[in-house]
């Protein structure tokens, strides 16, 4: 099997449109504040400021997800009659031109196959806040992704800050079988 063939059935797969994955996400998150609660943060009282900008990113991403996924990402609403095609030979309009809306995009716009429908400043469908990222949403994704890579990054490390360096050693021996 190709790489184009293995894309082609991701992207034709049912996945990005549907609840799965943001339920996983959200899943993730329940999970990963239960293991906070047990083992880092009490792993963490002596860092005070660490404890405190994780707990916050906790609550903060997925409030942040909830508003990415649910605020319009400035869909495009199609005309009540559908326009005829540009009558040019002008590749730049033709190209802007939706087949499947019939009609005129603005600049910058794309069609969303999984939406079906045209988005002004189409980034990308994101399966993860099951929508499309576009004008309407896009700080908020920013914030959403920022937030969650702080957060995993704070975490990935917490151990290692709050761990002694000899524990940091054994352990790493340990894993190396040394």
């Amino acid at each position: 099997m190709t790489w184009w063939q293995v894309t082609r059935i991701c992207s034709t797969s049912k996945l990005p449109t549907s609840p799965y994955l943001f339920s996983a996400v959200l899943a993730m998150c329940a999970v990963s504040l239960v293991e906070w609660l047990y083992v880092i943060g009490p792993a963490l009282s002596d860092i005070k400021w660490l404890d405190l900008t994780l707990r916050v990113l906790w609550v903060v991403v997925p409030l942040l997800q909830f508003k990415c996924a649910f605020t319009d990402p400035g869909f495009i609403e199609p005309p009540a009659v559908p326009q005829p095609p540009p009558q040019t030979s002008d590749p730049a309009l033709i190209r802007r031109y939706c087949l499947t809306c019939a009609h005129l995009r603005p600049l910058r716009a794309k069609h969303c196959p999984f939406c079906k429908k045209c988005v002004s400043r189409f980034d990308h469908h994101c399966p993860v806040v099951w929508n499309c990222v576009g004008a309407g949403n896009q700080r908020w994704f920013a914030a959403f992704a920022i937030g969650m890579l702080i957060g995993q990054v704070g975490t990935v490390q917490s151990p290692l800050i709050s761990t002694p360096v000899n524990k940091i050693t054994t352990l790493l021996r340990v894993l190396l079988c040394q």
